[in-house]
């Protein structure tokens, strides 16, 4: 591991659990910080031991993608976000999880709205982070986005040229457009040779992220040749809104078995 590349934080609470997710102790975080196309840094919370992980997941969140990640590894906003309160359960399973914040300069509306997200720009910034991650350890990088953040992760799978990553997921993809910025649609993911999974919870009730709206995407891919798989969950609990963490479309209270489903998809996939 590149030492250099990172700024170690001394983590002493306990991973009691999340919503029934694991029972372990709390992996040592670390922030990587890199320079983004704009000349802005970005920084990257990484959870998990390099030397030892079998695979590094890169986990993209959805709506403005600010996390406001600080130098001592403190996420300030989007922390009910499904992958930012899972990654220490990536860990636990023996990958390094690495949760990227928008670039400094982006840090205000509309973030990485407005069309950013299917950008070349964006898809070269997430490509830094894929390649230092592969650089630290040698092993393949699995990306996975939900909500907004599939455009993300589909885009960096579709554009890397690092050859870093080796598959993708896409749990509650985003396929309704909006003024806030572009869908999966709008990327060209016939192109993608990599695995791709896709992972939805039939209740899930955001406007943008309907299972009815996502099943024509998938069937249209498979036919093109994309090797696309679904994994359909379903659960009802929800204390916040329908398009945020704490609802269906963040997989609130069956956290455990969508992640377990992941996971093993992801081991035969590395």
């Amino acid at each position: 591991m590149k030492n250099r590349l990172f700024r170690s934080l001394l983590v002493v609470a306990a991973f009691a659990g999340i919503n029934g997710v694991g029972n372990a102790v709390v992996a040592q975080e670390t922030v990587l910080e890199v320079t983004a196309a704009s000349g802005a840094k970005m920084r990257t919370l990484i959870s998990g031991d390099p030397s030892t992980a079998k695979a590094n997941v890169i986990l993209l969140t959805g709506g403005s993608g600010i996390l406001r990640i600080s130098g001592k590894g403190t996420i300030k906003t989007q922390s009910k976000n499904f992958l930012v309160r899972t990654r220490q359960a990536f860990a636990s399973a023996g990958f390094v999880a690495a949760v990227v914040d928008a670039p400094k300069d982006r840090w205000k509306k509309p973030g990485l709205l407005g069309g950013f997200r299917a950008s070349e720009e964006h898809a070269g910034d997430l490509e830094n982070v894929a390649r230092k991650l592969h650089e630290m350890n040698g092993k393949p990088v699995v990306v996975i986005g939900t909500s907004r953040g599939t455009v993300s992760a589909a885009n960096l799978a579709i554009r890397d040229k690092s050859g870093s990553v080796k598959a993708v997921v896409l749990s509650s993809s985003l396929v309704k457009p909006n003024k806030k910025g572009k869908t999966l649609y709008d990327l060209e993911l016939a192109k993608l040779k990599l695995p791709l999974l896709f992972v939805h919870n039939k209740s899930d009730k955001c406007k943008v992220t309907l299972l009815k709206d996502v099943e024509p995407l998938i069937s249209e891919l498979q036919k093109s040749g994309v090797a696309a798989k679904l994994i359909l969950v379903d659960s009802s609990e929800r204390t916040g809104r329908h398009c945020g963490g704490s609802a269906p479309h963040g997989y609130l209270g069956i956290e455990q078995d969508v992640l377990s489903r992941i996971i093993d998809w992801i081991n035969t996939k590395i």
